[in-house]
């Protein structure tokens, strides 16, 4: 043999090789003696220098001595003789993170079953329908392996005798004999070295080469808890290296695993680790992990590596991160045997490696653990570990091994405060647990049972830490400081979604085993349950009837959403349901032990706990609650979580009607929602394509779009493909976009506008969607519930909830509320919903008529909704009450729904009548027409406010608006406008202290405009705010701000508009004018003498006006009209008290009124000065104006068709107008309105009056109405008008200023052009004559 040596070996090599051939008896030894030699000789002093030459080395040093010894000939002739073989039956390739992986959707067992490129491309799997992955790394090829495919298993690369090129080369038995004295100690080589512990020594086997130099490297691990940034910085504070090198060295660590960053001494490099670990720690909670190694440790560690991937270029790999992983997959995984036995052993160190992962820094890929996927997912290992080894049992014990911290003294999980990290490695448990599950036996041996039901039973101590887990209570009074942790549990519940499914499919597939995990988890579930024994049950009456309930309220005790127990056992009873074995229930419990009442209560919470949510009454408690109802009724958690408490529930005024809405949702869904196997006779085909049809009924999608929609059916038989093809057609895409599927119209009908999985945005795009193709159909826009399908024996009961009395109570108020026409009490979806129950009590009614003799049919909801139901003399039936609704305006949309409800019920009747059993007379209701509504004067009518709650967009507190609450805001921007300016080319020019803005031009050149944005806050919400806005602006001196806090400018914390200011939101009072008093004072005061009552008010009063501070007096005309009245002061027609407003308030009127002050006038805050006041009318006015004129070019009505926004900043400003001139002295606008009513009173005449022609009108009415209410005051006395003289004071100051806006039209339009005919007959006469015949109409009392 000595003859073989290569020449190319170097002499140093060459004496070692002769030296290993020679001791044919010892191969350990002289394996080992080889490495001790050698190895230390790849590291010279620069070690950073000789990594690229390392494996040049090796091989020629280690590797190349050690495959001669193997092969016995030349290893390169030897590789090409393997190569150009037998291709193997598997491939195993294994897989790197990102690489691409194939599943066929037809033939793979499971969807953890895939392939590599090049087999994909030369299987026939190609052809079929698959799904490309990108692979998480630490997987490998399955092709060849014939338990994972149900045809197909080989590609044309690894089919048995496909190879082209044999060339009868075969392994002799000389080289397997070697193989198996070579491998072993290989292998236990690699493994000591790969898990060494000890920095300073090495094993003993290794002793025997040179002494140990006192020599050292400190080494650099990477670790997925610090950044590149951490590594950098780190770096360059300790080896006081630049920018290049340290990122140079934290790119090796990166690549590496590790990497050396000095070479010396023991302390020397102790001294830098120390370092790192210090400096690292100053940006990180935790340090870098350094270690010093001794140089030989280093070696051999490295040899270690390099010997691994020489074993896996023998088996055809290459790698080198994932070594161990490799070594697995090509030796013990390629042969069935092995690969139980080394399950086997898997199994055994299942829980030492689980928990050693726990608290590893690695990803997974690179973890031991990621190998279970390939031994649990094999169905015949899967079921050897079961029986032998209990792996489900071991599953879930590990689980909770390694969440002990997580549980509190009540044995529940609580995750708060939880490691997000430390999470996802727990998910890889229940992963695991769904692998073992993929694969549902076909046959069942006694030994099976007992292990899967042992299983069971550890599932379920799991799921009773979750049931109740993270309990929360509404807030009341304050907000939640702090949103909890609830990420982890929905998360938890969200990876145990698929196992549950299959836990349950299992117990299906065999009798005993599901009636024995049925009862099983019936007790767990009891056991859950607390009761607090101290309460005794309260008694609930409605109806007649009566039921003992727990003193339990959503609304006040703690509440939880996960109850994976609960909605474990409806499932099992969708099972039951669905083989038929419901019949044995009452053998199995007795109804005494069921206890249905107890069953349903937690999920009764979870679904009103829903209801109140959505009715925003846990604003309070943050988004905590809110992100947990949104992922219980989203389609990754509903299947499990939402849809089981549906099934297992069938065995102040705007929060009440939300509420209701709710509730009502919750009977529709409870009632019709049978697309469930075991809950009616449906298949999971037919429910799968339910959901596809609902969501092409909201638009065409496309395939990607509803899959994604749609829960997973990887671990089904559903065929995707062909059910959307079913359901729809195809449009291609035209120039650009996709292509979508679009409905088939015969199942346009089998739409249901309340179907479950719907959100509330998607219903109404849906109902949307539906009712404008009906219409262009021109066809009824009613939206009726389409048939449902019928119960299972064990269901049928539920059907009856349509004809209690409770129900046809419920349905009844809700029906007389609408007919009232009080939209206070009801809402449009409530009667939508209402109508949506009628009809589907009416649908089953007439399905059992038709199908049996009436006598047979005992479903008697027509009867029941016949009666009247009360003794009371105003009382209607249902029946009746449904007829009312077609005459209610409100209800306008609904007109289709309650025609068509209203024809199914006169079928029903026509079925019953048949038959001659019955004949119910429907008696009809009078039409209301209501009368025509006045706004102004004293036949107006009643102003009755509604109850106005808003929410604050900062603490998302919900308050009414009241005078005794805390002031809420509204965001304002007051600006410059000249959006109505009439000479824009002539802008008016003057001085901000000396102008005087009482009187506004009708050019209107530059006014002041106060818009909002519509977002509302409490006064001291936003006060924080600002407050804190001008701490960050201080502390960030550098930035550059958009908007100007020092002119009081921010930005809306919401929507980000621009804002300088903000409005006092004024509650509306209400207020009522007595036609009794209005009859009465109409009498005596006609117009003439209110002007004479106004006029001696106001005679006698000294004002000072602004120019020049000079004081004058109005002269006072009485009127003439022959008549003698006798003198009455103007506060004897009727005074009463202000309003009183709150500090708070006040204070923000003043600094509303000094925004607009300031900004209008460009000048300095002063709240004394007494054109503030003016300003305040002005920018109300001026705004209305703005309004109506954008609304009248568009040819929309004023008030029919504000914005939300503009609504609401419209309210507040006018409200804000009014209630600002209490903040002012009263003689002030005294003044001002004196000089206003000088402009168009007839009696009054004041030095400096404008002409009326130059004078605004609009201003000059908001402003004398504004103002008005000061002539009541006397001094030191506060005083208001009553309602009664406040009407009379509105309507004659329109009457007089419409009169002079009239003239103003008149005088302006006036020309020089005589006309040719007689005034009496010309065209202008006749307009004019018109005109004030109308005008009399308008304004004449």
């Amino acid at each position: 043999m000595l003859s073989k040596i290569p020449k190319s070996i170097t002499k140093h090599s060459k004496g070692e090789f002769e030296w290993l051939l020679g001791n044919t008896v010892d191969f350990a030894s002289s394996f080992h003696q080889l490495l001790a030699s050698g190895a230390p000789s790849l590291y010279t002093n620069d070690y950073q220098a000789q990594v690229e030459n390392r494996e040049q080395l090796f091989q020629g040093s280690i590797l190349t001595p050690l495959e001669w010894y193997l092969f016995g000939e030349d290893p390169n002739a030897f590789m090409e003789k393997l190569r150009k073989s037998e291709a193997p039956p598997l491939c195993g390739k294994v897989f790197r993170g990102g690489e691409t992986t194939y599943s066929c959707r037809d033939c793979a067992i499971d969807p953890t079953c895939v392939l590599c490129m090049d087999c994909f491309q030369n299987s026939v799997h190609k052809n079929h329908r698959y799904k490309m992955h990108s692979s998480m790394g630490g997987g490998f090829c399955d092709c060849g392996d014939t338990e994972a495919w149900k045809s197909g298993p080989y590609c044309k690369i690894h089919e048995p005798g496909a190879s082209d090129q044999d060339t009868g080369f075969r392994l002799h038995e000389e080289l397997l004999s070697q193989t198996r004295k070579v491998f072993p100690v290989v292998i236990q080589y690699v493994v000591d070295m790969l898990i060494w512990e000890e920095q300073k020594s090495l094993p003993a086997y290794l002793n025997a080469g040179p002494e140990k130099p006192d020599r050292y490297y400190c080494v650099l691990y990477s670790d997925e808890h610090h950044s590149n940034d951490h590594f950098i910085y780190s770096l360059q504070r300790s080896l006081g290296c630049d920018m290049k090198e340290a990122q140079a060295i934290t790119n090796a660590t990166e690549r590496e695993g590790r990497t050396t960053v000095k070479e010396g001494t023991l302390e020397e490099c102790q001294e830098i680790a120390e370092k790192l670990k210090t400096y690292s720690e100053n940006v990180s909670l935790r340090p870098l992990r350094v270690e010093v190694l001794n140089v030989l440790v280093m070696a051999h560690q490295a040899s270690a590596c390099s010997l691994g991937i020489w074993l896996n270029k023998l088996l055809a790999y290459s790698s080198f991160r994932k070594v161990l992983h490799d070594l697995i997959f090509s030796s013990f995984f390629m042969e069935m045997e092995y690969k139980k036995q080394f399950a086997v052993e898997f199994v055994k160190c299942y829980k030492k490696v689980q928990k050693e992962y726990m608290d590893d820094e690695r990803d997974r890929n690179i973890s031991v653990t990621a190998i279970s996927v390939q031994v649990f997912t094999v169905p015949t290992l899967a079921r050897l570990l079961i029986e032998e080894q209990s792996v489900i049992r071991v599953i879930t014990e590990t689980l909770l091994e390694v969440l002990p911290e997580y549980l509190d003294p009540e044995n529940k999980f609580n995750f708060q405060g939880y490691s997000q990290d430390r999470f996802c490695r727990v998910y890889a448990i229940i992963f695991d647990l769904k692998y073992i599950l993929i694969s549902k036996p076909s046959s069942w041996t006694e030994k099976l049972k007992e292990k899967f039901i042992e299983g069971f039973n550890s599932l379920l101590r799991v799921l009773s830490c979750m049931q109740g887990m993270e309990a929360i209570s509404r807030m009341i009074g304050q907000h939640v400081e702090m949103d909890s942790d609830w990420e982890a549990a929905i998360a938890m519940q969200m990876q145990l979604k698929n196992v549950l499914m299959l836990i349950q499919e299992w117990c299906a597939s065999n009798e005993d085993v599901l009636l024995k995990t049925y009862k099983d988890c019936h007790h767990g579930v009891l056991q859950c349950i607390k009761l607090v024994t101290a309460q005794q049950k309260t008694l609930v009456e409605m109806c007649g009837h009566s039921y003992q309930s727990y003193p339990f309220k959503v609304s006040r005790d703690p509440v939880s959403i996960h109850l994976p127990l609960s909605r474990m056992l409806a499932g099992l009873h969708s099972q039951l349901c669905k083989t038929g074995l419901i019949t044995k229930l009452p053998e199995l419990l007795s109804p005494n032990d069921f206890q249905v009442e107890l069953l349903i209560e937690s999920p009764l919470r979870c679904l009103v706990l829903a209801g109140q949510v959505a009715a925003e009454m846990w604003k309070r408690n943050g988004l905590t609650i809110i992100s947990q109802v949104f992922y219980y009724q989203d389609v990754k958690c509903r299947e499990e979580m939402y849809d089981k408490d549906i099934v297992m529930l069938q065995d102040q005024t705007r929060q009440w009607n939300a509420l209701i809405e709710e509730m009502l949702h919750v009977l529709i869904c409870v009632i019709g929602e049978r697309y469930m196997p075991g809950v009616s006779h449906v298949t999971k085909e037919e429910c799968m394509m339910r959901e596809i049809i609902h969501l092409l009924c909201i638009e065409p999608m496309a395939h990607s779009a509803i899959a994604k929609a749609l829960p997973e059916t990887e671990n089904t038989d559903i065929c995707l493909d062909t059910l959307i093809n079913k359901v729809a057609t195809f449009k291609k895409p035209g120039v650009s976009g996709h292509g979508v599927y679009e409905l088939k119209d015969e199942y346009l009908n089998q739409f249901n506008v309340f179907f479950y999985h719907y959100t509330k945005t998607q219903r109404s795009k849906a109902e949307h969607t539906q009712k404008k193709r009906r219409k262009q159909e021109n066809s009824s826009e009613a939206l009726p519930p389409p048939p449902p399908p019928e119960f299972t024996p064990a269901f049928q009961n539920v059907r009856n909830l349509l004809r209690c009395d409770v129900m046809m109570y419920l349905l009844r108020t809700i029906l007389q509320r609408a007919a009232k026409e009080d939209a206070v009490m009801w809402t449009e979806g409530m009667i939508q919903m209402t109508l949506h129950i009628i009809a589907l009590g009416l649908m089953e009614e007439k399905h059992q008529l038709q199908k049996a003799a009436e006598e047979e049919v005992t479903f008697d909801f027509y009867h029941k909704a016949s009666r009247i139901g009360s003794s009371d003399v105003n009382a209607c039936s249902l029946v009746t009450t449904l007829e009312k609704l077609k005459s209610v305006p409100q209800l306008e949309a609904q007109k289709d729904m309650v025609s068509w409800v209203w024809q199914l019920l006169e079928s029903v009747k026509r079925l019953r009548e048949k038959s001659g059993q019955m004949a119910i007379a429907v008696s009809s209701s009078d039409v209301v027409v209501g009368g025509a509504k006045i706004a102004l004067g004293p036949k107006r009518g009643p102003s009755v406010p509604e109850k106005e709650v808003l929410t604050c967009i900062l603490c998302q507190e919900e308050q009414e608006v009241r005078l005794d609450r805390s002031t809420m805001v509204l965001t304002a921007c007051v600006q410059k406008s000249t959006t109505l300016s009439q000479s824009r080319g002539n802008a008016l020019i003057h001085s901000g202290e000396t102008f005087n803005p009482l009187f506004t031009s009708p050019e209107l050149t530059c006014e002041t405009h106060s818009g909002s944005c519509g977002h509302v806050m409490h006064v001291t919400c936003w006060q924080k705010f600002f407050e804190a806005m001008q701490v960050n602006t201080r502390q960030r001196l550098h930035v550059d701000l958009i908007y100007d806090l020092g002119n009081g400018e921010y930005l809306c914390p919401l929507c980000k508009c621009h804002c300088n200011s903000v409005i006092p939101i004024i509650p509306v009072v209400a207020e009522q004018v007595s036609s009794a008093d209005a009859e009465s004072l109409a009498e005596i005061l006609s117009l003439s003498r209110w002007l004479d009552v106004v006029g001696t008010r106001i005679s006698g009063y000294n004002l000072k006006v602004l120019k020049g501070e000079k004081s004058s007096s109005p002269e006072f005309l009485k009127s003439e009209d022959g008549h003698s009245h006798e003198f009455r002061s103007i506060l004897s027609f009727g005074v009463q008290s202000p309003i009183k407003y709150s500090a708070s308030t006040k204070e923000m009127l003043v600094h509303f009124a000094n925004t607009v002050y300031c900004t209008g006038l460009n000048v300095s805050p002063n709240e004394s000065d007494p054109r503030l006041p003016v300003m305040t009318w002005n920018t109300c006015a001026y705004t209305i104006q703005s309004i109506e004129s954008l609304l009248r070019e568009e040819d929309r009505p004023l008030f029919g068709s504000l914005q939300n926004r503009q609504h609401a900043g419209l309210k507040a400003l006018v409200k804000f107008a009014e209630a600002q001139r209490v903040t002012f002295p009263q003689a002030t606008i005294q003044s001002h309105l004196v000089q206003l009513l000088a402009v168009f009173f007839p009696n009054i005449k004041l030095e400096g009056t404008p002409s009326l022609l130059s004078v605004d009108v609009f201003h000059l009415l908001v402003g004398s109405v504004l103002a008005f209410p000061s002539l009541y005051c006397e001094e030191g006395v506060q005083l208001h008008p009553s309602s009664v003289i406040s009407s009379y004071n509105h309507l004659y100051l329109f009457r007089l200023l419409t009169m002079a806006h009239i003239l103003q039209i008149i005088f302006s339009s006036a020309t020089d052009n005589v006309p040719c005919t007689m005034p009496s007959d010309c065209e202008e006469a006749h307009s004019a004559a018109a005109v004030c015949l109308d005008l009399a109409l308008l304004i004449d009392g």
